[in-house]
């Protein structure tokens, strides 16, 4: 951690170029690795609230090797690695709105995240990867246990995505240094929903191991069908503002679906979501949902977007219209600022799991002007 506190990221980048050019490296295995790296949070942000100080960690990661896979989307997307990653951050030096009351407020934060490493550029024994990852995120804190104005739940879904840059020191170890983001809430189910995102820089060592990655797996899932209607059903809940009570959500898509390879695909459709609690302008408090507030049961919207296959795993994001969406924004702590129609664009994102080529389960992130709605769960079908 004291490396990274006194030298910039551009200094750490020349030192193992000149590290590297001094070495004689061997080619590269095909073994799993192991990964252990400080991580020094150095920009923590939030809606609604500034954050001061600094975060300190540590990372461990699994890399499972697949250069002996022949999948085609390992192969299309320069797929080097899987990982598991489990880290450790202490929030607790940092204070909310430079109030030093509210220090040691956000406590700690542990995490378990699926990661892709993706290579993105490789140069002599130089390799620089792109590593996007969805996992969960445990606080030892949140609003109902310390009243904390941004971590609404103890429990939190959790996104990162980052760039590192890797090279060998011998020929079964290496060094990495890294910069990347992430973000944990938890996706509406409680309020305040706030959440974290931070800006790291992380240093590691990388160890090679006894054990080779995965080969192809006997008859992989193949998503099959150039055009395909799509039509998804789900359920969530969405809490109501400083309270464990929850407003129940249903979601509906109906839509075409275009396959552009064996790994990507575009799709448009429309949006159907059914509200079974709307804002009352009478009961303001305890029916007002930030930007999610509608007066009316129903809206409806046109979106398009795509999905990326991984086998049997999809992942998909739709950007959309509000053709209707009855909403209001209640500007301050009163009635009397209130905004009609306020919330035009949406953003979806979510992940699915193909049981078959016509059925699939899914997780889907519900979002207004890119604050979490709620988190629906349901079923897609397909036709071919």
């Amino acid at each position: 951690m004291k490396v990274i506190n006194q030298l910039h990221v551009k200094h750490l980048v020349i030192l193992m170029l000149l590290f590297t050019s001094s070495t004689k490296l061997k080619a590269q295995s095909n073994n799993n690795q192991i990964e252990f790296s400080g991580v020094y949070g150095a920009n923590t942000f939030t809606p609604d609230f500034t954050v001061q100080g600094q975060i300190k960690g540590g990372e461990l990661v699994y890399h499972f090797n697949m250069q002996s896979s022949k999948l085609d989307y390992l192969k299309a997307l320069n797929i080097k690695y899987i990982d598991i990653a489990a880290s450790y951050r202490n929030l607790e030096s940092l204070t909310i709105d430079h109030d030093p009351t509210t220090k040691g407020l956000l406590g700690d934060a542990y995490s378990l995240i699926g990661r892709l490493d993706i290579q993105i550029l490789k140069t002599g024994p130089l390799k620089l990867y792109f590593i996007p990852g969805v996992g969960f995120t445990y606080s030892t804190v949140s609003f109902f246990s310390n009243n904390n104005p941004i971590v609404g739940s103890k429990l939190n879904l959790a996104s990162q995505a980052g760039l590192k840059l890797v090279t060998n020191i011998t020929s079964s170890t290496g060094i990495a240094i890294g910069t990347d983001f992430l973000h944990y809430s938890n996706s509406g189910e409680r309020t305040p929903n706030n959440g974290i995102n931070t800006i790291n820089y992380t240093i590691g060592i990388i160890q090679d191991l006894y054990t080779s990655g995965p080969s192809t797996t006997k008859n992989p899932f193949q998503y099959e069908g150039l055009n395909s209607f799509e039509c998804t059903l789900d359920i969530g809940f969405r809490g109501q503002y400083q309270s464990k009570n929850e407003f129940v959500r249903n979601g509906l898509f109906a839509g075409y679906s275009r396959k552009l390879n064996s790994v990507f695909s575009l799709e448009t459709g429309l949006d159907l979501g059914h509200y079974f609690t709307t804002f009352d302008p009478y009961n303001w408090g305890p029916t007002n949902e930030n930007y999610a507030s509608s007066l009316s049961h129903w809206r409806l919207g046109l979106s398009v977007g795509g999905e990326a296959r991984l086998g049997r795993l999809g992942f998909f994001a739709d950007y959309g219209y509000n053709l209707y969406f009855d909403n209001v924004y209640i500007t301050d702590d009163t009635s009397a600022h209130i905004l009609n129609n306020h919330v035009k664009f949406y953003l979806n994102p979510g992940f699915r799991y193909y049981l078959s080529q016509q059925v699939a389960i899914q997780i889907k992130q519900y979002t207004n002007k890119q604050a979490a709605d709620y988190l629906g769960m349901g079923v897609l079908f397909r036709t071919l």
